[in-house]
């Protein structure tokens, strides 16, 4: 296979014995910092409030079946904020020549800003299914309850389902939507809205879901509940002769259904009502020092292994290459500590592919020298030209700019033995100006030149104060 070639750079970088005492550090550290003239006024400034980062992770359910699964708590945070959509009811059934079933009622929302949460546990949730139609009796057509960690927790609930026309000229009853049942939410607590009841004309529309800040809005006949802020409509009565109700859309959650019309002898179901909905939030808050091993108990699987729980980001380039991985190949690699580590595919990306790897939000506020130690596995088994590697930047803006701090940090090593990979540990030291902020990020900033993968584990970053003084 070609492989495209860059001159090499040597990285200029601070190798550090892993077993380094620390007060070798600290002396690298005083060092770095007398000769920083003003840096007493940086310390004097003060403290600043400390900043966070959001991540979302949105659950929505699909059909008619409870969605049940767990959440993994990230590393990082202490708290989320939890929303969540009761499903909607489905339709009734027009079974009577002629007849019209009735609508379902929307489902409920809560909202939690601060459920209390543990590193690493898995929580239990269930995301409510939409109503099915075909049910025969009313409560064979609720929606069902979404919840998080238990049904006495969180717990938003279900729209009912819709009356049947259950004989001949007989119009079926539109649902009422419940207006208790919710837990849990000391933000935020709705209903849905109630479904239509309609004549022999058309059928009875449904409810809207709950919004975020008002109850959902009712059915009038055939008319659909219009949705509120942060709700989904109702879906349309049925005016056409021997139709079924509608069906949910794609992408709406919580929403009552219409129920059936026929003109014949043939039942008429009506509409499965939309799926509930969780999304649930949480802020990374740290601080100095702060290490980042990357590592995640083997209870967190597939999609799991995820770069938002252990509170990192990506940004730059359209193809997600950077992962969490627990072995690498080309060249063969294993975590330098713990069960994970960083990878950036570069042996299969483009020749000048970038993705940078961003740290959480780091409240730097009262220290003025920091460094940023890593380590990197340094290569000399294949595609020795091929100038793969990362920059190492920070932002004092929370990440909106990037400055870059050190040299250009090749992969290849061609002082290591041949044939060989060595993890070998880095220091970059940041400028003053990433110092005394409580909006810092460090970012690795990937480039691939089409050689062999690029790996990196164990970020600590530290920062210190000069002797004495205080802020």
């Amino acid at each position: 296979m070609e492989r495209n070639f860059t001159p090499y750079w040597e990285a200029d970088v601070r190798l550090v014995s892993s077993n380094a005492p620390q007060q070798i550090r600290s002396q690298a550290f005083i060092q770095r910092l007398m000769k920083r003239s003003w840096i007493l006024f940086v310390l004097l400034v003060g403290a600043s409030t400390l900043s966070a980062q959001t991540f979302t992770q949105i659950f929505n359910g699909s059909g008619t079946n409870n969605l049940s699964r767990y959440w993994n708590a990230p590393f990082g945070a202490s708290s989320v904020v939890i929303e969540a959509w009761g499903g909607g009811g489905g339709g009734g059934i027009a079974q009577g020549n002629p007849s019209v079933g009735g609508g379902g009622a929307g489902g409920g929302y809560v909202r939690n800003t601060n459920f209390s949460i543990t590193a690493g546990t898995q929580y239990p949730i269930q995301i409510g299914r939409g109503g099915p139609g075909s049910g025969s009796s009313a409560p064979d057509r609720n929606g069902g309850p979404t919840w998080f960690n238990n049904t006495t927790s969180i717990f938003a609930v279900a729209g009912t389902g819709g009356g049947n026309g259950a004989t001949n000229n007989a119009v079926g009853v539109g649902a009422t939507a419940p207006t208790t049942g919710n837990l849990g939410g000391n933000a935020a607590s709705f209903y849905g809205g109630d479904g239509g009841t309609g004549t022999l004309a058309g059928s009875g529309a449904g409810g809207s879901s709950a919004g975020t800040g008002t109850n959902g809005n009712a059915a009038s006949g055939t008319t659909a509940g219009t949705a509120p802020t942060g709700g989904w409509a109702g879906l349309p009565g049925i005016t056409t002769n021997n139709a079924a109700g509608l069906n949910a859309v794609a992408n709406s959650f919580g929403s009552g259904s219409a129920g059936g019309r026929a003109n014949n002898n043939t039942d008429r179901n009506g509409g499965n009502g939309a799926p509930g909905r969780m999304v649930v939030s949480w802020s990374c808050t740290q601080s100095l020092p702060y290490t980042g091993g990357f590592n995640l108990p083997g209870s967190f699987t597939g999609a799991d292994v995820a770069l938002r729980n252990v509170c990192w980001d990506t940004t730059a380039g359209g193809t997600n290459r950077i992962t969490l991985v627990s072995s690498g190949t080309n060249p063969t690699a294993s975590p330098q500590e713990g069960t994970r580590m960083i990878r950036f595919d570069s042996y299969t990306a483009p020749s000048n592919s970038q993705q940078r790897l961003v740290s959480p939000i780091i409240n730097s506020t009262g220290t003025a020298v920091i460094d940023v130690d890593f380590y990197w596995l340094a290569d000399n088994t294949a595609f020795p030209t091929a100038n793969d590697g990362v920059q190492v930047q920070y932002s004092t803006d929370g990440g909106t700019t990037w400055v870059n701090a050190g040299s250009f940090i090749s992969r290849v090593d061609l002082t290591i033995p041949a044939g060989t990979a060595q993890w070998q540990l880095k220091t970059i030291g940041l400028p003053n100006a990433a110092g005394n902020n409580p909006n810092l990020r460090v970012g690795f900033l990937f480039t691939s030149q089409f050689g062999n993968n690029c790996y990196m584990d164990a970020v600590t970053i530290n920062g210190e104060r000069l002797p004495g003084i205080s802020t």
